[in-house]
């Protein structure tokens, strides 16, 4: 009997220990590895809450590279982020997290519009840059992790992509991370993201634009115009007036990427330039600012020059000419 009542014991254990792990939730759900720069403290990295109750932080704690860093003993409500940082505050050496991705007050947690969430230092294990791991370990126990097995891109950090995958991939945000809010890339029902422009100067005011669109949603997108405008203000919106041209797009299916250049002539020296997708579940990767090159770029120019003097004429010589 007493037998019975210890495996009876044992196996309600077990299935307590798996009902907490798969309720939990807790996630590590994105990675910043390759800082903005070479300011190494700039790594960080984010916690979810994917469950409907609060999760004690204390319990847990970080395996990376086979050294612990113990989280705090706080709680972390359902559905919020947690960030822990090498590096809160800028001090006039280098930047802090608060410095890059908060307000730059010196305080966090003064701006609700985006500092809305819990930010932690931790101690000074560092993150490697070319591939790495950072493990959510409890009791000895792997609850979460999150890898990533390249360099990446210079201040852009490793997302995750659902709840299941450990394989860390590249947010897409036009800032290049997501700290305290959804990852660029959680999968959406509709959501056409629209990559960085890259432009090449062609002379005489000619710019050339090379776009990339992708449909990272779940649902096939129908066709749409793209909206090209002048924004001299910088600030993302555009009046009518300031509108270049209308790109029309096809239809994509999930996963179908559209990749073309256009060509534009365009007004002043380097003018900025806002691209717009229309409105969809995502709002973040829908429009991109770059700076192009108007008519009246460069701004110095080779206006005269002797390359082969003639009749006593001894010296070669090259004039340049601001004409800004």
């Amino acid at each position: 009997m007493v037998k019975k009542i210890l495996l009876f014991l044992t196996a309600m254990m077990t299935l307590m220990l798996a009902f907490g792990q798969a309720s939990a939730q807790l996630v590590v759900n994105e990675v910043m590895a390759n800082e903005p720069g070479s300011n190494v403290m700039l790594e960080w990295i984010e916690l979810y809450n994917n469950s409907d109750d609060s999760v004690f932080l204390r319990l847990y704690y970080f395996n990376i590279d086979g050294d612990p860093v113990i989280l705090p003993g706080d709680w972390l409500k359902a559905d919020d982020y947690a960030v822990y940082c090498r590096k809160l505050y800028s001090d006039g050496v280098s930047d802090g997290f608060e410095g890059v991705w908060g307000d730059g007050s010196g305080v966090w947690g003064d701006n609700e519009e985006i500092e809305n969430y819990a930010v932690y230092e931790w101690d000074a294990v560092g993150l490697n840059n070319s591939s790495g791991a950072v493990i959510l370990e409890r009791a000895a126990i792997p609850i979460s992790k999150l890898i990533w097995e390249s360099d990446g891109a210079d201040g852009v950090s490793w997302e995750r992509y659902v709840i299941d995958d450990t394989v860390g991939r590249q947010s897409i945000d036009t800032s290049g991370s997501t700290p305290g809010r959804l990852n660029s890339i959680t999968p959406l029902d509709y959501d056409l993201a629209l990559l960085p422009v890259e432009t090449d100067y062609w002379g005489e005011g000619w710019t050339e634009f090379g776009i990339t669109v992708i449909n990272i949603g779940l649902q096939r997108m129908s066709s749409g115009d793209m909206a090209v405008s002048y924004d001299p203000d910088g600030d993302g919106q555009a009046d009518s007036p300031d509108l270049i041209a209308v790109i029309t797009y096809p239809a994509t299916d999930p996963g179908d990427t559209l990749a073309f250049k256009v060509y534009f002539e365009l007004e002043g020296m380097s003018p900025l330039i806002l691209l717009e997708l229309p409105p969809d579940d995502r709002l973040e990767n829908n429009s991109r600012l770059v700076t192009a090159f108007g008519f009246d770029y460069p701004p110095v120019i080779i206006n005269e020059f002797i390359a082969d003097p003639q009749d006593g004429l001894e010296v070669e010589w090259i004039e340049l000419r601001n004409r800004s």
